[in-house]
């Protein structure tokens, strides 16, 4: 904004997330034409808008600029990490509306158990034919429990829904169970050109009128079109073109697998590993001749001899080398003495609660100054662990440690989360989170008594501030947020019988969950400071 020869008095921005009435407003302190600001503390996910604003000395009414938006989103990043169910929703929710994560490295961070037996606990990641899902999705050895999609009237649906150009790594599904018309999988119900390894699916049951498959509904032809090291113990279903592992497979390949499931058709085209098969490579998969109830490997165009095998061929140790045949890294392993798969080969990034990577407990935290130190017991059986800690919108800074206990220096002022979780030799436990951590500003009363309530709030908080002899007048009243910028100012109003005491009402709804401060300004001087939680 050219403002001519105009006597500029203040300048800044104002924001709001996106359908607020209210902006917040940030100062410039620069005396260039050009000023900056980082913010904090916003919610993930939103969109705001802004403006510029320009105060003169000629005029009592502010001039903007033209309205500018912005969105925090965990899509900033190249890597984005999944810490619960509902995050993974926000996964499915963008793909399945125009976001395709082509390029992006999305990382499992907890085993995630959604709702027993609750319908539709979760939609599929892709909706073919317009929105796939292109990036690379890491199960990093974590499983996700109970997923439960029930669109039986509608197509494509799985974990994933339509995929292309993608890559699966270590995913594991336990006790799933969906339902669709056609083209249903439990890990991907249309794989267009998607490389798949490490991956099973344990328990539950698929169905869909045709193309149903344990693993993939449909395998399309490309170049990266791979099942490899995968396996299924979940009961699939259908009319036609049901698989075992891939209810039907054009130009693809599929390796070093395994299935253990009851596998089912009323009309043609249904195979132990594949449904239907149009120039499909696959070598080294194998298949429970009793438990699928199937003789052949292929229903239909079956070029495979020799792949079905008694329970106890593929519970037998020898099998886990016939099944790494080829590999140059080998994926499997036995089932422990006390198994976890019926006695059938596992995945080696698998283990059994008997082996479990104990988890971290007992968090707690001492402040000194702009230092902290962080303590937590257990994790006996952990050859490290990690502790990752931020701000609210700021970057996660992670840090590994052998001890129980680590001291993070020279932090700024404000709020920190903090997790912690076990990495043992054979897995990781979940992160196990601490509780926040306020670094910096605490209450004090330098002049006047002042309360602030209700306190934690989750939108308007009340002031009433009592000053001593010392200072007269009205008293203003400044919120700051953590990191000491400047909010927005409210004057006091003198109660009708005590000049001395004066209160006034502070809205946080528009503002981010947090910690923030309460200021009482007279004659210049801050004469009390309160701490507000917002949450």
């Amino acid at each position: 904004m050219n403002m001519g020869d105009a006597t500029v008095t203040n300048k800044g921005f104002e924001y709001r997330a996106v359908g607020d009435n209210n902006y917040t407003t940030v100062n410039a302190t620069s005396g260039t034409d050009m000023f900056s600001a980082s913010l904090y503390g916003l919610p993930v996910n939103t969109d705001y808008e802004y403006r510029a604003f320009v105060n003169i000395a000629e005029s009592t009414e502010p001039y903007y600029g033209n309205m500018q938006t912005f969105e925090v989103s965990w899509l900033n990043a190249d890597t984005i990490l999944i810490y619960d169910a509902d995050m993974l929703q926000w996964v499915s929710d963008r793909c399945n509306t125009g976001t395709t994560f082509e390029g992006k490295y999305i990382k499992l961070m907890n085993n995630i158990v959604l709702p027993l037996n609750q319908p539709n606990n979760m939609t599929s990641i892709g909706v073919y034919p317009s929105h796939p899902f292109k990036g690379t999705f890491d199960g990093n050895g974590m499983t996700i429990t109970n997923l439960y999609i029930d669109q039986p009237n509608t197509p494509y649906q799985g974990f994933f829904g339509y995929t292309q150009n993608a890559n699966l790594y270590q995913v594991g599904l336990v006790n799933i169970t969906a339902s669709g018309r056609n083209y249903t999988g439990g890990m991907v119900a249309y794989a267009e050109n998607t490389y798949m390894r490490d991956c099973y699916v344990n328990g539950g049951s698929l169905f869909a009128l045709s193309y149903c498959g344990g693993l993939v509904g449909y395998q399309s032809a490309g170049t990266n079109s791979i099942i490899s090291g995968c396996y299924n113990t979940c009961t699939v279903s259908g009319t036609s073109y049901v698989g075992g592992l891939v209810g039907f497979s054009n130009y693809a390949t599929v390796r070093n697998s395994y299935v253990a499931a009851s596998v089912a058709a009323q009309g043609t085209a249904v195979g132990a590993i594949i449904g239907g098969a149009n120039e499909v490579l696959m070598y080294n998969c194998y298949f429970s001749t009793s438990i699928t109830g199937q003789s052949s490997a292929i229903g239909e165009n079956n070029f495979k001899d020799n792949e079905g095998m008694t329970d106890e061929e593929m519970r037998d140790p020898t099998f886990v080398a016939t099944l790494n045949q080829g590999l140059v890294v080998p994926v499997w392993k036995s089932d422990y003495a006390v198994p976890i798969n019926n006695g059938f080969p596992i995945l080696i990034w698998q283990y059994s609660d008997a082996e479990a990577c104990e988890a971290p407990e007992n968090l707690t935290y001492t402040v000194n100054g702009n230092s902290i130190t962080l303590n937590w017991s257990g994790g006996d059986n952990a050859s490290y662990f990690v502790v990752e800690y931020g701000t609210t919108g700021s970057d996660v800074h992670s840090e590994n440690t052998s001890n129980h206990q680590l001291v993070i220096n020279n932090l700024q002022n404000g709020d920190y989360f903090w997790r912690v979780k076990s990495v043992c030799s054979f897995g990781e436990s979940n992160f196990v989170n601490g509780n926040t951590i306020t670094v910096g500003i605490e209450d004090h009363n330098l002049g006047a008594s002042m309360t602030v309530y209700p306190n934690p709030t989750t939108s308007v908080v009340n002031v009433q501030c009592t000053m001593n002899n010392v200072h007269e007048g009205t008293v203003e009243f400044q919120l700051f947020d953590a990191f000491g910028r400047l909010l927005r100012k409210t004057d006091g109003v003198e109660t009708q019988n005590f000049a001395s005491l004066q209160t006034a009402r502070i809205d946080l709804s528009h503002y981010a969950s947090g910690t923030y401060f309460v200021k009482a300004v007279a004659d210049g001087c801050v004469i009390a400071v309160r701490k507000v939680i917002k949450n």
